[in-house]
C-alpha cells in the first residue's frame, strides 16, 4: 500500500447513498457485466446455487480474515483537525 492521506469531510455520512450510487455504477456492475461476457461457467453455477446459502457465504468473515488482515497491516493513519 504505503503512505496516502485520506481526508474525510464533515458532510461524508451524508453523501453515502450517492457514494453507493457511484461504487455500484463505476465499479459492481462493470465487474458483473465483464463476468457475464467473458466467464459463462461461473455465471450458471452462481444462479444454480441457493440464494440463502450464497448469502450466508458472503456474511461470514471467517474465510476473507487473512485478505482483511493483510490489506490493513500497511497503513499509516494521521489526524489533523
Amino acid at each position: 500500500m504505503g503512505d496516502g492521506t485520506l481526508h474525510v469531510e464533515h458532510d461524508v455520512l451524508a453523501r453515502v447513498d450517492d457514494q453507493f450510487d457511484e461504487l455500484a455504477a463505476a465499479d459492481t456492475l462493470p465487474a458483473y457485466r465483464t463476468l457475464l461476457e467473458e466467464d459463462h461457467d461461473v455465471v450458471r453455477a452462481l444462479l444454480q446455487q441457493d440464494v440463502g446459502e450464497r448469502v450466508e457465504q458472503m456474511r461470514t468473515l471467517p474465510h476473507r480474515l487473512d485478505d482483511i488482515a493483510a490489506q490493513l497491516a500497511d497503513w499509516h493513519v494521521e489526524v489533523e483537525q
